[in-house]
């Protein structure tokens, strides 16, 4: 579906009657930067013992600012969309209001109703199963209608099966979820509450994507990343745990966790340069934050232009956000002025290589501004996180030499991507993706060159893949083995 943000949460000591509503605006806020597509969320009302949903387009301030929803127990997702009518690779002849009628039909979480409660139930995930088009095909042989194309309606059918074949009434949730893990393939973390108010939690065997839980005296809460806790409590004073690959967490008057899948790790590289906030926490101590540091020296160690005599001339800057850790220690490390005004971001542009190809470019041409009194008439090196497209490399190499830059050197944290992703990162089509497009046979040398050519640099330097697999296994105290790179190895850890 996505490489979107859940959350769930129980409020333990809630005397506040929109408890639930009130966290979840606080964690999907936490989690914003992973989906600005639309949010939604689904809380179960102790009250009526009904089990109710709130979504819409937009951000959380926005979809969530209406009439607060009763309830301490609920779960909730931020999204941009991968699969269905929001992905990229959609073309649709569509209204302007029918096609946002179909995203919206899209956004989780999705509620499926029934007179039984233990049947009734709503679920988000973050994630993209691999084989939804042969369970698709499966369920519509036996007379199941889809509303929608997204992956999400796909394991909301195979939940209610599972649910159905274990009874009527208080099933099991580890047989159900044991059963739904081995009929789903892909990416996933699941986030469940039934019309009982039971909540569950499943993460895929591979860990593609972070997913975090905490049980303190006023919360039970799960999340996608730590900093969405933050926004609930100090989780500095609490203990916060990882969920394992392959763990089912279900509440029900309290905790219990149950593994249900052989792990078998293959955590995305790409959440720890660009998705995850730079606060996000990990095993080991380490944290998004320590590894992009890590990164920027390790460029530094490799930076071609050292040992020029006017190197110390060099000025650094880093294109907004998520490049400016890796650019702050490779700065550091090389004894350059860093400054933090060069270029500037649109707070409210949002993620331009999340957007559809006819906004993308517009949004570009709004998205950064360059500060001519910090560039003019210097040699800058300019870093960036990745490079995925070139679109947005060009236009901000385009934007530094008209605001007086004498030489550009762009510099990124992430190894070429050469292959799409199918574990829920939207680049789908390989021959969109620039270093596929000029350069996918050349060594590593030749692909720079070109890169740097395309999009009109005086040079262009990537870290070698064994370079970015050491740093983060160093920094998190696993082995090499255990992330996955196929957008830059094509070596797909699911086939």
């Amino acid at each position: 579906m996505t490489d979107c943000g859940v959350a769930a949460v129980v409020c333990k000591q809630a005397s506040d009657k929109f408890a639930a509503y009130r966290a979840l605006q606080s964690l999907l806020q936490g989690l914003q930067h992973r989906g600005p597509l639309g949010c939604g969320v689904g809380i179960f009302n102790e009250d009526s013992n009904l089990l109710e949903q709130q979504k819409n387009l937009g951000l959380v301030q926005h979809v969530l600012d209406g009439e607060p929803m009763h309830g301490s127990k609920g779960l909730g997702m931020v999204r941009y969309g991968t699969s269905g009518f929001a992905s990229e690779g959609s073309s649709h002849p569509l209204s302007r209001a029918v096609f946002r009628e179909k995203i919206l039909e899209e956004q989780q979480p999705f509620h499926h109703r029934d007179r039984n409660p233990w049947w009734e139930f709503c679920v988000a995930f973050n994630g993209q199963l691999t084989n939804d088009g042969a369970l698709r095909t499966s369920f519509r042989d036996n007379f199941v209608r889809f509303k929608t194309m997204t992956d999400t309606e796909v394991l909301e059918v195979v939940i209610a099966d599972e649910l159905k074949k274990a009874g009527t009434c208080n099933q099991d949730l580890m047989t159900v979820f044991s059963n739904v893990a081995k009929s789903i393939e892909g990416c996933y973390n699941i986030v469940f509450i039934d019309g009982t108010g039971r909540i569950a939690a499943l993460r895929d065997p591979h860990e593609f994507r972070p997913f975090v839980y905490a049980d303190t005296a006023d919360y039970f809460v799960i999340a996608s990343e730590t900093g969405a806790l933050e926004n609930l409590f100090d989780i500095n004073k609490h203990s916060v745990d990882f969920i394992n690959p392959g763990e089912l967490l279900i509440y029900d008057n309290g905790l219990s966790k149950h593994q249900i899948a052989v792990p078998d790790s293959r955590m995305c590289l790409f959440e720890f340069i660009y998705f995850m906030n730079v606060v996000n926490r990990l095993p080991n101590n380490a944290s998004a934050f320590s590894i992009r540091r890590m990164v920027g020296k390790e460029m530094a160690g490799i930076e071609p232009l050292r040992d020029k005599n006017d190197f110390s001339e060099y000025l650094v800057v880093a294109v907004p956000d998520t490049a400016r850790t890796a650019a702050h220690s490779f700065a550091s490390e090389l004894s350059l002025e860093l400054d933090g005004d060069g270029i500037v971001k649109d707070p409210f542009a949002g993620r331009a290589f999340l957007q559809d190809p006819t906004i993308r470019q517009h949004r570009l041409s709004i998205k950064y501004k360059v500060i001519p009194e910090v560039v003019r008439g210097r040699k800058v090196i300019v870093f960036d996180d990745s490079i995925v497209r070139g679109d947005a490399s060009l236009e901000i190499v385009k934007r530094l030499f008209s605001a007086g830059a004498k030489e550009v050197h762009f510099r990124v944290s992430y190894s070429p991507i050469l292959h799409p992703c199918f574990y829920g990162i939207d680049f789908p089509v390989q021959a969109k993706l620039l270093a596929y497009r000029i350069g996918f046979n050349d060594a590593l040398p030749e692909l720079e060159a070109k890169v740097a050519k395309e999009i009109h640099a005086d040079s262009f330097k990537y870290p070698p893949l064994d370079v970015l697999l050491r740093v983060v296994a160093k920094a998190m105290g696993r082995n090499v083995t255990e992330y996955c790179h196929a957008c830059m190895s094509g070596r797909y850890p699911i086939e």
